[in-house]
């Protein structure tokens, strides 16, 4: 088989690195492609890894604040003797062979592909709250709003536990967390944050444990990739809201809607429950990106 080597960062605490972790362990397993894995974290690193396997093309999991090392003349000096690919996340940091996008809703073009998004394996079972449980996660920032999903809860609850689960933070960002209680005016609405850093495992059986998961992020640039979180929480079939943000342009046309408004609430969205996602449960397996890995390089190395 063909060997395609595919270079990550190795910094575990970043959404690229994980978004590139996840979908090598799905297509690991290829019978077409030798896909091969491997963690840099310098140029010495990078050059040994491609003198060791000697790949017909390198994926490139590339962000320029992870791997600060790498550049265009490197690139261009792989380009000479392989194909070079680049998993897009925020923009065309250099210039490739190709690009990989991870965006279902992307239009495809010669140089630029699609695949679907890749969920978890998790079978455990599934256990509902009795109280109304409402959580979120990810790594840390106040573009995820969770100041006004602290307000909605309070709105339309009198009783309710929320969960948020956000990573290591400090500084400003510590203080906005402390200061969430302030929007809470109820007894039993209780407020609970965890911030370390936790393993795909624990992060699936938090999120399995809430009664419903929010994502209420600000709007983006709609050329921006998609969010990696929405991936965890639909692995474990509970049901998601979710803002008009361009983050979630791929899961957000379902019906009934799971995009919130004042029509559409925490409670409304809980009560329709995972069913409106189910098509993308079923359609975004390790078994579909592997295959459609497989037809990307069937194009790309001809």
């Amino acid at each position: 088989m063909k060997n395609i080597l595919f270079l990550n960062h190795n910094q575990k605490q970043c959404g690229v690195y994980q978004d590139g972790l996840r979908h090598m362990n799905a297509i690991k397993n290829s019978q077409r492609y030798n896909f091969i894995y491997e963690e840099i974290g310098s140029l010495e690193d990078h050059n040994m890894y491609i003198k060791r396997h000697n790949p017909m093309a390198i994926i490139y999991n590339y962000h320029p604040a992870t791997t600060p090392f790498l550049n265009q003349s490197i690139f261009n000096e792989q380009r000479l003797t392989r194909k070079t690919i680049l998993i897009y996340h925020e923009g065309y940091w250099a210039d490739f062979d190709y690009y990989i996008h991870f965006d279902t809703t992307f239009l495809e073009n010669t140089r630029n592909f699609k695949v679907g998004r890749c969920l978890f394996p998790y079978n455990k079972p599934v256990i509902n709250p009795i109280i109304p449980t409402i959580g979120s996660f990810g790594f840390p920032t106040r573009v995820k709003k969770l100041d006004e999903i602290v307000k909605k809860v309070n709105e339309e609850f009198d009783e309710a536990v929320i969960r948020f689960r956000m990573s290591k933070f400090g500084g400003s960002i510590n203080q906005f967390y402390n200061n969430l209680n302030q929007y809470i005016t109820k007894p039993k609405i209780k407020l609970e944050i965890y911030h370390d850093f936790v393993g795909t495992e624990e992060v699936l059986d938090f999120l399995a444990g809430n009664s419903i998961n929010v994502f209420w992020y600000t709007p983006r640039d709609p050329n921006l990739s998609v969010s990696g979180a929405v991936d965890y929480a639909l692995s474990v079939k509970k049901p998601i809201a979710i803002s008009d943000s361009s983050m979630f342009k791929h899961i957000n046309t379902v019906s009934p809607s799971i995009v919130i408004s004042p029509n559409n609430s925490f409670r409304t969205i809980m009560n329709n429950g995972f069913t409106p996602l189910m098509p993308y449960f079923e359609k975004w397996t390790y078994e579909n990106l592997t295959k459609e890995y497989e037809t990307i390089f069937d194009r790309i190395l001809v």
